[in-house]
């Protein structure tokens, strides 16, 4: 089991070991900040990166908002976003 995540490091840190595992890659070759398209992300991927921060973070994310972001770093900044914001509501 996954300890969980808080901060928006520990998110960045999880999508770059996630992205690491799919591409049989060390975690150093993935930049958090190169495009989705350089690291050779692509739309099922992408998926598999949404569905697992929504179970980490208990947190939904929208699809569509997910197929605009273009790096690790974007989707991690929205993630935690949607997360702080589901901690404050009541």
């Amino acid at each position: 089991m996954v300890a969980p995540v808080e901060s928006l490091e520990s998110i960045v840190q999880w999508l770059r070991a996630e992205l690491a595992v799919v591409f049989d890659r060390p975690i150093g070759d993935i930049d958090p900040s190169a495009s989705f398209a350089q690291l050779g992300v692509d739309s099922g991927t992408l998926t598999h990166l949404a569905v697992g921060l929504e179970d980490l973070l208990g947190i939904e994310l929208d699809p569509d908002i997910v197929a605009d972001l273009k790096t690790v770093d974007a989707l991690a900044v929205h993630a935690h976003g949607v997360r702080l914001d589901r901690l404050a509501s009541p």
